[in-house]
């Protein structure tokens, strides 16, 4: 193999390396609040199910969290916002979600946001559009 056809393959392989990487769904992190990672699982005739876990950051009380773009009744396209307590059996509200997971239905929405609702304010602290 001649030394321009190893320089072309050595090229390829790391432009696939580089595209592979770019393939991840990396989501954006708010370090300095906690972060989130997000799993879709899509359905026919049901509503989508996307599940929410805490990955790291602060360990915030489950009455804190929302969620929005939930479908509350998917038959009549009821969306709301919910809190994280109200997905999550095992835990009281007033509990903390650190390293915990949620289960939401979702019904083909443009993006899914977890909200930190404390003192009066609201900032966004993960989303996904990965189901996109």
């Amino acid at each position: 193999m001649g030394v321009q056809r190893r320089s072309v393959l050595r090229l390829g392989i790391c432009l696939a390396g580089l595209g592979c990487a770019g393939c991840s769904n990396r989501d954006a992190c708010n370090a300095e609040i906690a972060c989130f990672s997000f799993e879709h699982d899509g359905y026919d005739d049901n509503p989508d199910i996307l599940t929410i876990e805490h990955t790291g950051g602060d360990n915030l009380p489950a009455n804190e969290v929302y969620i929005t773009n939930v479908a509350v009744d998917y038959r009549e396209d009821q969306i709301e916002t919910v809190g994280w307590h109200e997905y999550d059996d095992e835990s009281d509200q007033d509990d903390g979600i650190a390293g915990k997971s949620v289960q939401v239905p979702i019904a083909f929405p443009d993006v899914v946001k977890v909200l930190w609702r404390h003192n009066d304010d609201e900032r966004v602290i993960g989303e996904t559009r990965a189901f996109r």
